[in-house]
């Protein structure tokens, strides 16, 4: 529930992005983030406050609101996908399945460094539902990874 604003128009996919919050007071704010044609959206995970007396334009990024240690990107996607990690890790893990958990892709990374980005190839792959596994010294992160 809540308000709905359109914080920003179409706009090409940086990664980033700069808005200007709505002067409200809330505790329970969110971020969706919707793609042209409404193909993909995501919503930040944990709801965020806004005072209005802390207002100031901001420019963040999605990873950042949604306090993700990764994005994944394109998804959609065809051929490939992107990991792009946002904070370091002496070890990352990537791990993708089908839906019916048989695994198609393992890769384990060593000294990633924020920003790093690994490709994945998703040639050959059928089209549908993959789930993308990330583990890193931060966490574990699980992505739905969409193939057409």
């Amino acid at each position: 529930g809540g308000q709905t604003f359109t914080l920003i128009g179409t706009k090409p996919n940086t990664g980033s992005a700069t808005i200007t919050i709505p002067k409200i007071n809330t505790t329970q704010a969110r971020i969706e983030v919707a793609g042209a044609g409404n193909i993909f959206f995501d919503i930040s995970d944990a709801d965020f406050t806004i005072t209005s007396s802390a207002l100031i334009a901001s420019s963040a990024t999605a990873n950042i609101l949604n306090k993700t240690p990764v994005n994944v990107m394109p998804n959609p996607a065809k051929d490939f996908t992107n990991v792009i990690f946002h904070n370091s890790s002496d070890k990352a893990n990537l791990e993708l399945s089908t839906s019916n958990g048989k695994v198609v892709y393992d890769k384990t990374l060593n000294n990633v460094i924020d920003g790093a980005q690994e490709k994945i190839s998703l040639a050959g792959l059928a089209k549908g539902i993959y789930i993308l596994k990330i583990t890193t010294d931060n966490g574990t992160q699980v992505e739905k990874i969409a193939v057409y």
